[in-house]
């Protein structure tokens, strides 16, 4: 019975997020071209086909077109917790999210996922015609920063922690940012910029605010 109760008070946190979500304002915008490319990859991908393409491709009987239109989000909630794109708030732009590599596969079928570090940079809704319906979804985009080589790894003090000690990254972004949905975001994370003997590169630990998101 508590398991239950539980369950319907996420729900109904879920509810109110999610219409708390539908009140915030929204900016309509059009995507840029790479940002667009990124979707239809990762939507395909998620579909195991060729589903969407972009005009002015010829599609066919079975595929659909992924339009530009968009509504940008200044904030989302995501179990009580607010994210915001670096643009808006740079704090709290930080987070832990999974990102899965596409190129692989595991046993259950889907790509194998790793913790990794970033910045939000984009928050908007997008709709797309899939099966007969208009289907709205949110997608985060964020900017990874760059993880250390396997020698430097080997460097990293915080590591044998576990979670709870953080890791080092290299103090430098990656220069292709990537699509994520709410389901990827892990938490926020706190930032700081450091030296580290061994690694002539700046480095900055990264450490999990897991009770933000409790």
């Amino acid at each position: 019975r508590g398991t239950r109760i539980t369950d319907d008070l996420r729900l109904v946190q879920a509810m109110v997020e999610s219409a708390t979500q539908k009140a915030l304002h929204r900016s309509p915008i059009e995507l840029d071209n790479r940002t667009l490319s990124d979707l239809r990859r990762f939507l395909n991908g998620s579909m195991g086909a060729e589903y969407y393409v972009l005009p002015p491709m010829i599609k066919s009987s079975r595929q659909e077109y992924l339009l530009a239109q968009a509504e940008r989000l200044k904030m989302v909630r995501l179990n009580g917790v607010t994210y915001k794109s670096s643009r808006e708030s740079p704090r709290d732009s930080n987070i832990l999210f999974t990102e899965r590599d596409e190129t692989e596969m595991t046993r259950s079928g889907r790509p194998p996922a790793t913790l990794t570090s970033g910045k939000i940079t984009d928050i908007f809704l997008h709709k797309r015609f899939e099966e007969g319906a208009w289907v709205e979804e949110m997608f985060i985009i964020a900017l990874p920063l760059t993880p250390l080589s396997s020698r430097h790894r080997a460097m990293d003090k915080y590591r044998t922690f576990g979670h709870s000690g953080g890791f080092l990254c290299y103090n430098k972004y990656a220069s292709n940012s990537v699509i994520l949905t709410q389901e990827d975001i892990v938490c926020h994370v706190a930032k700081t910029v450091m030296t580290v003997e061994g690694i002539p590169e700046p480095c900055v630990h990264i450490l999990p605010l897991d009770r933000v998101s409790q």
